[in-house]
Parts: structure tokens; sequence; C-alpha cells
């Protein structure tokens, strides 16, 4: 797993979990990790448990350089669709209004929706990241980055992200970031 989580910058950092985990794996396996397993637990309790919409906010507490971590439900993978993808992303935006939140470090599903895999998705993630992205301008003092540790990965979401600016509308512009680590050559580009 890529370190430059820990480096990653901003006020809410957004993660998914789907409802068929029992434990957090990839980036919210890691961000658990850095947390001391406070996700698992959650789970293991059953406080938290990944249903459609559910949130969980968690604090850092200096562990990394984002202070808070949001993990929305996406529900059971067989479920998961484009709307359930926008519903989530939704939810999460208008969260982080509600926290008065500045920056926000956006995540992609790193499974479940096929979205980031080579030549598959790639339209359907830009639509959702289009429609998702056109309430920031209703979010005022909102800034908006993605945070994708897998070069490939990075790329292609860096290509959708062109294109859902695309789909937007003119008065909906907004800057794209992408958070990843200073020394990584591919970074930005």
């Amino acid at each position: 797993m890529d370190s430059s989580l820990e480096q990653v910058r901003g006020d809410v950092l957004l993660l998914f979990h789907l409802q068929d985990h029992l434990l957090p794996r990839g980036l919210l396996g890691r961000v658990d990790w850095l947390l001391n397993g406070q996700i698992s637990k959650l789970l293991h309790r059953q406080k938290f448990s990944g249903l459609p919409g559910e949130i969980l906010l968690l604090y850092t507490s200096g562990k990394f350089l984002v202070e808070k971590a949001l993990v929305v439900g996406l529900g059971w993978k067989k479920d998961l669709d484009e709307e359930a993808l926008f519903r989530a992303y939704r939810k999460a935006l208008v969260a982080c209004s509600r926290m008065k939140a500045r920056e926000l470090v956006l995540t992609v599903p790193e499974e479940g929706f096929p979205l980031l895999t080579a030549g598959n998705g790639g339209e359907t993630l830009s639509a959702i990241l289009a429609q998702a992205l056109q309430l920031i301008p209703q979010l005022p003092g909102l800034e908006v980055k993605f945070y994708e540790p897998d070069r490939e990965r990075r790329k292609r979401l860096e290509a959708y992200l062109q294109l859902a600016r695309s789909m937007m509308l003119p008065k909906c512009d907004f800057a794209i970031e992408m958070a990843c680590q200073q020394e990584d050559p591919a970074c930005g580009s």
C-alpha cells in the first residue's frame, strides 16, 4: 500500500465501505490501521455496517494530516449502481458542508464498482462525478481534491475528471487537484 496517505492534507477524507465486508479493506483498511482499528471495532460491535448512506465520522487525532475521516456506506456489492454511488457522494458533500469543512479529499470506491479498471466505466464514473460535483457551487467555501494512491488508477481518474468537467454546466467550474506524494513523478501529470 502506498504510504502517501499520511502526507495528504485536508479537513475531511471521504472513504467508502461495502456492507459485504466484515473488516475494512484497501484504503479504508489503511486508515483503520492508522487509527488503531477504530473502524474494525465499530464494525465488530455493529455500530457501523456500511448500509447505504450510513455515515461514520472519525477524528484522526494527528495520526495523519487529514483532520477527519468520513466513511459512507455503499450497501451490498450486488446492489451498488450509479445512483447509489451518486447518493453516497451527495451525502458526503452535504455532511462536509454542515461540518463547515474547507477542504475535502474524495476517493473512488476500490471495488464493487469497476470504475477505474482499465477500459471499464470511464464514462459512467465521469457522469457520476459531474452530477455530484455540480453540488459544489451550492456549498460555499468547500474545496475538493481527489486521492488515489495507485498510479494507473490515478491517470484514469484524472482523465475521467476532465471528462466530468466537460459534462458540467460552465457555471459549475471547480479546481481539480490530485493529492499524492510530492516525490511521485506521476503526481499531477
